[in-house]
């Protein structure tokens, strides 16, 4: 099994130990989104905390390599995925032939059956990267998964955007402040795609483990209660 050992510093190069990847992560300021509400969604997803203003840009990532979100929308009784928007940074415009896929996993593991996949075309410029999903339906604990893609011989030059623990350049250190040193982390990096294919491990910045800026729109619809039911429950209170 592939281990993962970081070696980071701000701006500092990450040395993986795999033959594929050698990550690199930069700081950068948030770029915000202003299409926070959509009407065909009931609530959206996000595991990331941007308290400081601003991001770890994470590049460098070799054909084939996997990282993905997990996401656990709760109770309901149908889960409609409408939309995923990733922050990207990207350095070639589209066409240049660095793509890769985005999936929808119904599970929490790279190993889980794909519920709907389709080419990821990050942006030409830094901003939020949306995918349409259409209301695929999902179950209570899914993922979204992107495979990175390269032409042959050359690294990705796309780039994943993550929240910020450790100091940003006018700080605050977010670790420990703005959310505890032992939140659960969602986001998991899964190696090369056809390998040994765990539950994935986390990225660390050196201070604490950080989570993809990759959120969900998803339109639930809530878990019906009979009357019958609700008649018992009122009649054991009289």
């Amino acid at each position: 099994m592939r281990q993962l050992f970081l070696f980071l510093a701000l701006g500092a190069m990450i040395a993986l130990t795999t033959p594929a990847s050698a990550l690199e992560k930069t700081s950068a300021r948030m770029i915000e989104r202003s299409d926070e509400w959509n009407a065909s969604t009931t609530s959206t997803i996000r595991y990331y905390n941007n308290c400081t203003g601003w991001v770890w840009v994470w590049s460098g990532w070799s054909p084939g390599e996997q990282l993905g979100v997990n996401f656990d929308t709760g109770a309901c009784n149908t889960r409609a995925l409408n939309t995923s928007w990733a922050l990207t940074f990207s350095g070639v415009p589209a066409g240049y032939g660095f793509t890769g896929t985005i999936s929808a996993l119904g599970g929490t593991t790279c190993a889980a059956p794909v519920l709907a996949s389709q080419p990821y075309l990050p942006p030409a410029t830094a901003g939020w990267n949306a995918t349409v999903w259409s209301g695929t339906i999902v179950p209570q604990n899914f993922s979204i998964l992107i495979t990175w893609g390269a032409m042959s011989g050359f690294t990705n030059s796309s780039a994943l955007a993550s929240d910020h623990p450790f100091a940003g350049a006018t700080g605050p250190t977010a670790c420990g402040t703005c959310f505890p040193t032992t939140r659960l982390v969602q986001s998991r990096y899964y190696g090369v795609a056809g390998g040994y294919c765990p539950s994935g491990t986390t990225l660390s910045d050196g201070l604490c483990n950080i989570e993809f800026m990759l959120d969900v729109n998803v339109k639930c619809t809530p878990s019906s209660v009979e009357n019958s039911s609700w008649s018992r429950i009122k009649s054991t209170y009289r």
